[in-house]
């Protein structure tokens, strides 16, 4: 039986596209995105949190009540507060053209996308926006309502 170098060829790219799929598959298994997590509201800022920063809240009345889902320092760290852990993240990247941010936590990611950005007149920037979650166990996509300022 005589295999012709084409023949080679297809087999030799086929089996590396078995691996690349095989090797995407087990690192989706990291992520369950089936599964929802949930964004807890959290008062009790981190000592890390100090000077200018930014305070993303569900609503205008959480964030009026200083109840927030997500702080950070001007981006370089944030936190979140997931199943009574307040989890902190470190900025990866940042699209500024577009407007996001990337965080990650060990194997945990975060987007956050600023759709909407208002300055008033005390300076503060009033934002509105998505985070976007990925965790071992779930996922989560928020709308948030928030403030940045010094």
């Amino acid at each position: 039986m005589k295999i012709s170098f084409v023949e080679v060829i297809i087999f030799v790219v086929s089996a590396l596209c078995s691996i690349q799929a095989q090797d995407v598959f087990i690192k989706k298994q990291k992520h369950d995105t089936t599964k929802k997590i949930h964004l807890e509201s959290f008062s009790d800022l981190p000592d890390e949190i100090d000077g200018c920063s930014c305070y993303f809240s569900i609503s205008q009345e959480d964030l009026e009540s200083e109840r927030y889902i997500f702080v950070n320092d001007f981006a370089a760290l944030a936190f979140v507060k997931i199943e009574g852990k307040l989890i902190r993240f470190e900025l990866q990247n940042h699209d500024e053209k577009r407007n996001i941010y990337y965080y990650i936590h060990n194997d945990d990611t975060m987007k956050v996308e600023i759709i909407k950005k208002i300055t008033n007149k005390d300076e503060a920037v009033v934002i509105q926006g998505l985070i976007t979650i990925s965790t071992v166990k779930g996922c989560i996509k928020q709308k948030f309502t928030g403030e940045c300022g010094c």
